[in-house]
């Protein structure tokens, strides 16, 4: 398949919808950014589990874009509790082996403690 005949994807409305709710710690007023949701995605994950992330803007983007439509158990736990979402049905992740077996409920994420 050339470049040209890659099928679009569709845009994760749901993620980027969740990410401009929140406001930016460093400027107030402003969106959260995806270099601070990637750093604050990054930050709970070390906290909870002492385990190094390298997610960045770029994948942020990859996410919003729906590129990447199903991120990791450890990302999708992060951005629920960093975007104050308790499934990741609101976040618009969707895993792909679902759309072949029946759909199972959404299971809520624990309250963070200090998600930003």
């Amino acid at each position: 398949m050339k470049d040209s005949e890659v099928s679009p994807t569709e845009p994760n409305w749901l993620l980027r919808a969740a990410r401009e709710r929140v406001e930016s710690p460093d400027y107030p007023g402003r969106s959260l950014s995806r270099v601070e949701l990637a750093e604050a995605v990054c930050a709970l994950i070390w906290e909870r589990t002492g385990s190094e992330r390298a997610l960045d803007a770029h994948y942020i983007a990859k996410l919003e874009r729906g590129v990447v439509r199903w991120p990791t158990a450890d990302y999708r736990r992060g951005f629920r509790d960093v975007l104050h979402v308790a499934t990741d049905r609101e976040l618009g992740f969707k895993n792909p082996s679902s759309e072949k077996q029946p759909e199972l409920p959404d299971v809520p994420s624990e309250p963070a403690k200090d998600a930003v």
